[in-house]
């Protein structure tokens, strides 16, 4: 039989598995992710290659900087970001794995600022782009 206090811990350990953590302290909640959250990082670069694709750009544009960055636990997981792009030197048409430098000439980079929503259902192999504005 056990005793009150292995009890505690055991109810602690299960619980502290079985709940993901939430700064929001909503379960579904948004919280802040690490510009460098791997997940981010790979919903990013869906979201840019579905703008660039649908775009009537010459060139590829990439992401400057994130000013924003945020998770919300679903079936999945939803990231919602706000970045900063810019145009390359890369033609659209270069390949996707080539390293390209943003245009030199301010006329010519056209920063825009864009705020993406990007779900992803990893087990089913599922990721849409729910969201686009960019300004």
């Amino acid at each position: 039989m056990l005793g009150a206090w292995q009890v505690s811990i055991l109810a602690i350990v299960v619980l502290g598995t079985s709940v993901p953590a939430v700064s929001s302290g909503k379960p579904g909640g948004w919280f802040d992710v690490d510009p460098q959250d791997k997940g981010l990082q790979k919903a990013l670069t869906f979201a840019m290659q579905e703008y660039n694709e649908g775009s009537n750009d010459m060139y590829r544009r990439q992401i400057m900087t994130i000013t924003k960055a945020r998770k919300q636990i679903i079936s999945g997981a939803k990231y919602e970001a706000k970045v900063v792009t810019g145009l390359t030197l890369c033609l659209k048409t270069d390949p996707e794995n080539q390293d390209c430098s943003f245009q030199e000439s301010l006329e010519l980079l056209k920063r825009s600022t864009c705020t993406f929503i990007v779900e992803t259902v990893p087990w089913l192999k599922k990721t849409e782009l729910k969201k686009k504005r960019c300004q």
